[in-house]
């Protein structure tokens, strides 16, 4: 059988093969110069990468029943969810991972029909923002809320409450752990990945970082993921389209404190975006 999305056939071998599709894009693109905040390093073996990926969809349930979720966690998302009942049913954006909230408040203007949920585990970070500092006792009407978190705690609670997922969701430069013996510390390549992809499973999902070999390796593993999804032949199921990275415009307003820092000093930031669709066979 063939496997149609977005009016295209992949046969099953392409699919195998999509993991290194990214990879090899590598070498069109070159770096005119580097920066103080360039990467060098090299992105995750395709092959290490694909088993990495597969290992994570298998025993998510392992690595859920040994991670007990973090009391401060827990009582800040029973608070999210009350605040969330209150706010009414606006179609709500998540900022994982937010820093300041610089992003969050951004994101906030752009959408101003959305709630925007802005989380990190950083309580020094969220206090240099005033909408964090102020929440609480502020009764004035915003679309932005932030918490602090432990993000895979947070997914975790998120999947198994009954608020509606969200409708985007952002993750804007991680913390890409370059150094080879921390890879699954990244986020595509972390045991918690199948929630993003799998259980939050937002309708459009976007990456940036200055490494570019970050983003092409998440792109890399959501193509292992739909890979993983269409084997079970679930077709009710869905998966993520996603393009190569393209370059983040440094002409417009930065998103986030680091993205300025990027785009002060002339370091290239990428992109890169993943939409959900449906499955279909014929």
């Amino acid at each position: 059988a063939l496997i149609r999305f977005h009016g295209s056939c992949l046969g099953w071998h392409r699919l195998a093969a999509s993991s290194s599709i990214f990879h090899s894009a590598r070498s069109i693109s070159v770096r005119l110069f580097a920066t103080q905040y360039t990467i060098e390093e090299e992105g995750v073996d395709p092959e290490v990468l694909d088993k990495t990926v597969h290992k994570h969809f298998e025993h998510l349930h392992r690595f859920l029943e040994a991670k007990p979720v973090a009391g401060h966690t827990q009582d800040a998302f029973c608070t999210l969810a009350s605040m969330l009942g209150s706010m009414g049913d606006a179609p709500i954006i998540l900022d994982s991972g937010c820093g300041t909230g610089k992003s969050t408040v951004t994101l906030g203007k752009l959408y101003p029909n959305h709630i925007i949920v802005g989380v990190d585990r950083s309580l020094a970070r969220l206090t240099k923002n005033g909408i964090y500092r102020e929440q609480d006792t502020n009764s004035d009407t915003t679309n932005v809320v932030f918490v602090r978190a432990d993000l895979t705690d947070f997914w975790r609670l998120w999947t198994e409450s009954s608020l509606p997922k969200p409708e985007q969701h952002y993750l804007l430069y991680p913390n890409p752990y370059p150094k080879r013996r921390r890879f699954q510390t990244r986020w595509y390549a972390h045991p918690a990945f199948p929630l993003i992809l799998q259980d939050m499973a937002s309708d459009k999902i976007v990456v940036r970082s200055n490494w570019k070999a970050y983003v092409e390796d998440f792109a890399s593993a959501t193509s292992t993921a739909n890979q993983i999804k269409l084997e079970k032949g679930d077709e009710s199921s869905h998966i993520y389209s996603c393009h190569l990275p393209t370059v983040v415009d440094p002409t417009q307003p930065a998103w986030t404190n680091f993205e300025q820092k990027y785009f002060d000093c002339g370091e290239e930031c990428y992109e890169v975006v993943l939409t959900k669709t449906t499955t279909t066979t014929s």
